[in-house]
């Protein structure tokens, strides 16, 4: 596959606003199966990555997940664990 002539299957993908479900929602479907959730949202995670930290890494290091998304993540980790 030539990236310069089909660009979008060669870069990853943000997910959109209309794929993101609303972060409640998001959560408990996070909660109950974190690897669905996050590929129902449109982020792309490889089949077996279960440890969160390599899921993390993974979006970070593939340009899925940076900026403010990353920091309201960071903050929403701090909230859960907090509990």
């Amino acid at each position: 596959m030539n990236p310069l002539v089909n660009r979008s299957q060669a870069m990853p993908t943000q997910p959109t606003q209309a794929t993101r479900p609303n972060p409640m929602q998001f959560m408990g479907q996070f909660m109950q199966n974190p690897l669905g959730a996050l590929r129902q949202a449109g982020y792309n995670v490889p089949d077996g990555m279960n440890d969160p930290r390599q899921i993390v890494n993974h979006l970070i290091n593939n340009g899925q997940l940076g900026g403010a998304r990353l920091n309201q993540l960071r903050g929403l980790a701090q909230m859960i664990g907090k509990k």
